[in-house]
């Protein structure tokens, strides 16, 4: 039985596409700095802070925009 992601890979490979798909997922991290400074705010007991809720803001919009709106551009780009 062959492994449809090595056929994925194989072909991205050939068309020379891999890197540009292994970065265009690779941004969807941009949004681990804003988890990590939630946990450090609630580490240091500063829920109530400004930092916490501006954190929190720009996380959730990072979030959306780095992992949650790239799925059907990725997916559509992957397979067209």
């Amino acid at each position: 039985l062959i492994n449809s992601e090595r056929i994925n890979t194989s072909h991205l490979k050939d068309k020379g596409l891999l890197s540009f798909f292994a970065v265009f997922r690779l941004i969807s991290e941009a949004s681990t700095p804003f988890v990590n400074m939630r946990w450090y705010c609630l580490t240091m007991n500063l829920k109530n802070s400004k930092l916490y809720m501006y954190n929190g803001i720009a996380g959730f919009l990072v979030f959306f925009s780095c992992r949650i709106a790239t799925i059907l551009p990725f997916w559509y780009m992957l397979y067209n």
